[in-house]
Protein backbone atom coordinates (compact mmCIF):
# COMPACT_ATOMS: atom_id res chain seq x y z
CA UNK A 1 0.00 0.00 0.00
CA UNK A 2 1.47 3.36 -0.97
CA UNK A 3 0.67 7.42 0.05
CA UNK A 4 1.68 10.07 -0.47
CA UNK A 5 2.36 13.64 -1.82
CA UNK A 6 3.68 14.25 -5.61
CA UNK A 7 5.30 17.12 -7.64
CA UNK A 8 4.65 17.67 -11.56
CA UNK A 9 6.47 19.87 -13.60
CA UNK A 10 5.57 20.46 -16.81
CA UNK A 11 8.54 20.90 -19.22
CA UNK A 12 6.75 21.53 -22.43
CA UNK A 13 3.84 21.02 -24.46
CA UNK A 14 1.60 22.58 -27.55
CA UNK A 15 -1.68 22.64 -27.93
CA UNK A 16 -3.08 22.65 -31.38
CA UNK A 17 -6.36 23.98 -32.57
CA UNK A 18 -8.20 23.75 -35.32
CA UNK A 19 -10.78 25.50 -37.03
CA UNK A 20 -12.76 25.12 -39.85
CA UNK A 21 -13.99 27.83 -42.15
CA UNK A 22 -17.45 27.53 -43.65
CA UNK A 23 -17.07 30.55 -45.88
CA UNK A 24 -16.26 30.03 -49.36
CA UNK A 25 -13.54 32.76 -50.64
CA UNK A 26 -14.96 34.03 -53.74
CA UNK A 27 -18.49 32.67 -52.71
CA UNK A 28 -21.80 33.91 -55.29
CA UNK A 29 -24.14 31.60 -53.50
CA UNK A 30 -26.90 32.81 -51.05
CA UNK A 31 -25.16 32.04 -47.85
CA UNK A 32 -21.65 31.32 -48.70
CA UNK A 33 -21.64 28.14 -46.48
CA UNK A 34 -19.86 25.17 -47.73
CA UNK A 35 -18.96 21.99 -45.53
CA UNK A 36 -17.54 20.39 -48.24
CA UNK A 37 -15.01 23.54 -48.47
CA UNK A 38 -14.50 23.27 -44.52
CA UNK A 39 -13.78 19.88 -44.18
CA UNK A 40 -10.77 20.12 -46.52
CA UNK A 41 -9.24 22.80 -45.12
CA UNK A 42 -9.14 23.42 -41.42
CA UNK A 43 -7.25 26.16 -40.30
CA UNK A 44 -4.30 24.85 -37.76
CA UNK A 45 -2.66 27.03 -34.97
CA UNK A 46 -0.25 25.94 -32.30
CA UNK A 47 -0.17 27.13 -29.28
CA UNK A 48 2.19 26.70 -26.19
CA UNK A 49 0.68 24.88 -23.24
CA UNK A 50 2.43 26.91 -20.38
CA UNK A 51 2.10 30.89 -20.24
CA UNK A 52 0.60 33.86 -18.99
CA UNK A 53 -0.82 35.14 -21.91
CA UNK A 54 -3.68 33.45 -24.00
CA UNK A 55 -3.39 34.37 -27.71
CA UNK A 56 0.10 32.84 -27.52
CA UNK A 57 0.05 29.99 -24.61
CA UNK A 58 -3.20 27.69 -23.79
CA UNK A 59 -2.67 29.34 -20.01
CA UNK A 60 -1.82 26.57 -18.34
CA UNK A 61 0.19 26.34 -15.04
CA UNK A 62 3.41 24.44 -15.14
CA UNK A 63 3.68 22.98 -11.78
CA UNK A 64 1.08 20.11 -10.16
CA UNK A 65 0.61 19.40 -6.77
CA UNK A 66 -1.20 16.41 -5.41
CA UNK A 67 -1.81 13.11 -3.43
CA UNK A 68 -1.23 9.25 -4.83
CA UNK A 69 -2.28 6.18 -3.85
CA UNK A 70 -2.55 2.90 -4.71
CA UNK A 71 -1.82 -0.90 -4.23
CA UNK A 72 -0.03 -3.70 -4.84
CA UNK A 73 0.48 -7.58 -4.40
CA UNK A 74 3.64 -9.83 -4.69
CA UNK A 75 3.32 -13.07 -5.95
CA UNK A 76 6.89 -14.79 -6.13
CA UNK A 77 8.96 -12.31 -8.00
CA UNK A 78 5.95 -10.89 -9.71
CA UNK A 79 4.62 -7.61 -8.76
CA UNK A 80 0.83 -6.61 -9.69
CA UNK A 81 -0.42 -2.68 -8.51
CA UNK A 82 -2.58 -0.28 -9.35
CA UNK A 83 -2.40 3.92 -8.25
CA UNK A 84 -3.92 6.92 -8.61
CA UNK A 85 -2.16 10.60 -8.56
CA UNK A 86 -5.11 13.08 -7.94
CA UNK A 87 -4.04 16.93 -8.49
CA UNK A 88 -5.21 19.16 -5.96
CA UNK A 89 -3.77 22.67 -7.66
CA UNK A 90 -5.72 24.21 -10.16
CA UNK A 91 -3.76 24.44 -13.21
CA UNK A 92 -6.08 27.20 -14.66
CA UNK A 93 -3.82 30.53 -14.88
CA UNK A 94 -6.15 33.50 -13.38
CA UNK A 95 -4.67 35.52 -16.01
CA UNK A 96 -6.19 33.72 -19.16
CA UNK A 97 -8.85 32.15 -17.77
CA UNK A 98 -12.34 33.34 -15.66
CA UNK A 99 -11.51 33.03 -11.86
CA UNK A 100 -14.24 30.23 -11.92
CA UNK A 101 -12.46 27.75 -14.46
CA UNK A 102 -10.45 24.86 -12.97
CA UNK A 103 -8.35 22.38 -14.50
CA UNK A 104 -7.34 19.60 -12.39
CA UNK A 105 -4.94 16.24 -13.23
CA UNK A 106 -5.86 12.65 -12.65
CA UNK A 107 -4.50 9.52 -13.28
CA UNK A 108 -4.41 5.53 -13.32
CA UNK A 109 -1.49 3.76 -13.49
CA UNK A 110 -0.85 -0.30 -13.59
CA UNK A 111 2.36 -0.98 -12.27
CA UNK A 112 4.02 -4.43 -13.52
CA UNK A 113 6.97 -5.62 -12.44
CA UNK A 114 9.49 -8.02 -11.50
CA UNK A 115 11.80 -8.33 -8.38
CA UNK A 116 15.42 -9.05 -9.16
CA UNK A 117 16.67 -9.93 -5.08
CA UNK A 118 14.73 -12.76 -3.46
CA UNK A 119 12.96 -11.51 -0.24
CA UNK A 120 14.48 -13.42 2.70
CA UNK A 121 11.26 -13.50 4.90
Amino acid sequence: MNVGPYIGIGIGGTVKDIMYSYLMPDDDSDNGLDADFASSNPIITERDMFGDELDSSFGIRSTDIGVCFGAGITVNRFYVGLQYDMGITNLANKVCWKPSTTFRTGSATILVGFNLFKNKN
